[in-house]
């Protein structure tokens, strides 16, 4: 898209999701050359997590991009907030692998 387009399409967002997208767009352009954006995406790989016998998180593959907002859309108990829990470290995956900016959570 050329920056016209981008502006264009911000207009069209809700006024809250168009800030957070300024903002991630910003810190997109403090990052320097670009030469590292491989490193900079969350990076989800067969990522399960099992509570007892009830299976939460079953092989979630998925990532990330720079500049990308990602939603998580699911019925109560579909396991939306296990795997936010899981990227941001506060629960340890059961099997798979998150990557985050590079690091392993």
């Amino acid at each position: 898209k050329t920056a016209a387009e981008a502006r264009e399409a911000m207009l069209e967002e809700d006024i809250d999701v168009a800030e957070e997208r300024r903002h991630v767009l910003e810190i997109g352009d403090r990052s320097g050359d670009g030469e590292d954006d491989a490193d900079a995406t969350i990076v989800l790989r067969n990522l399960r997590k099992v509570f007892g016998t009830k299976v939460a998180v079953k092989d979630v593959c998925l990532s990330v991009q720079p500049g990308e907002c990602l939603g998580l859309l699911g019925e109560n108990g579909a396991g939306k907030s296990t795997i936010i829990s899981q990227i941001t470290g506060q629960l340890l995956p059961t099997a798979g692998s998150i990557t985050v900016a590079g690091f392993d959570v």
